[in-house]
């Protein structure tokens, strides 16, 4: 089973896979939108870019959903674990440390 540590550093690592997904497409999508980028099909080559920009921020939205998932069963799992280690040290220590 996963630490809260290790939950925390797993949203931190999705959340920045989210920002490289949203930003995967905008060089291609520069580009493509410079007057030197002409030819007989820039327009659908334009036009997929654009979907693939769309795409791209649609999944980096999921991503970072899923992270926020994560952080909340880290801060959960974090609770549990200072209460745990609350109790361990009372049950060390005995009734006087309750």
């Amino acid at each position: 089973m996963a630490t809260s540590d290790e939950l925390f550093e797993k949203a931190r690592l999705l959340r920045a896979l989210a920002d490289d997904v949203e930003v995967c497409c905008d060089a291609a999508n520069s580009a493509a939108a410079g007057s030197t980028w002409d030819c007989d099909n820039a327009a659908e080559v334009r036009g997929a870019i654009h979907g693939f920009r769309g795409a791209a921020g649609r999944a980096a939205h999921g991503i970072r959903q899923h992270a926020h998932t994560v952080s909340q069963q880290a801060q959960a799992l974090q609770a549990d674990e200072v209460a745990a280690a609350h109790e361990a040290a009372a049950h060390r220590h005995g009734p006087e440390y309750r």
